[in-house]
């Protein structure tokens, strides 16, 4: 359910902004988490991600959708985890 109300703000500020960062100029704004483990769920989370960006456009939506139950536990708390999903989203 996370992921949804996450969605809808990614699709909610898509478009905004004159100019689109890049990944490095997203990441290097992005301070680490603090907490060692929340370090750890974000290490755990962008290897996921990176999984999903692996992957063919076409197909990003069903397999984001057939883990669902993984995409809830991502820390969407973090800036670095939702820089990221944003950018999957669009």
């Amino acid at each position: 359910m996370k992921f949804l109300a996450f969605f809808a703000l990614a699709i909610s500020f898509a478009g905004c902004g004159s100019s689109q960062p890049t990944p490095a100029d997203i990441k290097a704004s992005i301070p680490p988490p603090a907490n060692p483990a929340m370090q750890a769920e974000v290490e755990k989370a962008n290897k996921f991600l990176d999984q999903i960006e692996a992957l063919p456009k076409e197909s990003r939506g069903k397999f984001m959708a057939e883990h669902q139950a993984e995409m809830n536990r991502l820390p969407v708390s973090e800036p670095s985890i939702q820089a990221r999903l944003l950018k999957l989203t669009r």
